[in-house]
């Protein structure tokens, strides 16, 4: 079939356009987001196979540390998990008047804040928090793709005065 060198550029460039194109699409789905697990658990000594404790038989996190980012020199920012909580999710400092006590709500304290899921959700991320994440079911406001999730059953004040050999008479946690 004779074309003119017309109607060899404009078919050329039409096909030209279509892989890049393609290409295009392909590198994008390339550059897909990693998936994020943050596993929020307070009250846990470092006591897991992962961890070099021969004792502990947990083999399903013992995987799960293998196979992604395992941090072994961690810390608390408070001893209560309400504030500890409060200031990891938001990444701001505790002080003496900000993120205290058992009773912190991020949102209160720190109105305005991006919280850590927040900016996940902002950037393209389904947030699902499945159990306890920030200390209240509630706080947090706009950081969950769906409705944020808590078993059934009275769980959340498992520290209360009565039910606790450490907590003396009066405590505000």
């Amino acid at each position: 079939m004779n074309q003119t060198r017309r109607q060899f550029l404009k078919s050329g460039s039409s096909g030209l356009f279509m892989f890049s194109f393609v290409t295009m699409l392909q590198c994008r789905q390339k550059k897909s987001k990693p998936n994020v697990l943050f596993i929020a658990v307070d009250d846990l000594r470092p006591q897991l196979g992962c961890y070099g404790h021969k004792q502990m038989i947990s083999p399903n996190i013992d995987r799960l540390a293998s196979e992604g980012t395992f941090f072994r020199n961690t810390f608390c920012q408070v001893p209560v998990c309400g504030a500890s909580r409060a200031s990891l999710l938001t990444g701001v400092r505790p002080t003496r008047e900000r993120f205290v006590n058992y009773y912190t709500w991020a949102d209160k304290d720190l109105p305005g804040n991006t919280s850590l899921p927040k900016y996940f959700k902002n950037n393209g991320y389904t947030t699902i928090s499945n159990s306890k994440v920030f200390h209240h079911l509630t706080d947090g406001e706009g950081s969950w793709s769906e409705s944020a999730w808590n078993p059934e059953g009275q769980w959340q004040d498992y520290v209360s005065e009565g039910k606790c050999k450490y907590c003396r008479a009066g405590n505000q946690w």
